[in-house]
């Protein structure tokens, strides 16, 4: 029906957006194919867990700035620390390549109504703490209810867990 269709649609501004990150990787400043920036209506939450890995988040959010698509970031606690320690940066200059920026314990961010709408979800890296969250709805957090509203609202909903080898929990 039609919200297959407009999953489908947003399914493919991503897959397209991943092809010019994919060039980007290789060095390229412009995509190869006639894409060029992303619709200036994507907008995008991006949230980094206590998981290693941050450099991703870090990547995608330049990225995505190249791109000019409006990010709406949040960092947990742990993520903090991680990226002291990975990145020797800190959370607030990281801040600085995202559009808006929330502290993950604000729960009167707009991303916390599923009426803000967005494009979909990003959590890299994404803590075994997190993804256990969202699979049982523990929505004790902005990061967790961003990905509950975003499950809800049948938007698109990415994790990059870091955690390997897996264990049998």
């Amino acid at each position: 029906g039609e919200g297959s269709r407009h999953y489908q649609n947003l399914g493919g501004k991503l897959r397209r957006q991943t092809r010019s990150v994919q060039g980007g990787f290789e060095g390229n400043s412009e995509p190869e194919n006639s894409l060029g920036a992303c619709p200036p209506s994507l907008r995008l939450v991006v949230a980094m867990t206590g998981a290693s890995g941050v450099a991703y988040g870090k990547r995608l959010l330049e990225v995505l700035r190249e791109k000019k698509v409006e990010t709406h970031l949040v960092v947990s606690k742990a993520a903090e620390k991680v990226i002291e320690h990975e990145l020797e940066t800190s959370k607030k200059d990281l801040e600085t390549l995202a559009t808006h920026a929330y502290d993950v314990d604000d729960l009167a961010a707009p991303l916390m109504s599923g009426s803000f709408k967005t494009d979909g979800m990003v959590i890299v890296p994404c803590s075994m703490k997190t993804l256990a969250g969202i699979v049982h709805g523990f929505a004790d957090n902005l990061i967790l209810r961003a990905a509950d509203v975003a499950l809800k609202e049948k938007r698109r909903l990415v994790v990059v867990p870091r955690e390997t080898p897996l264990s049998v929990v």
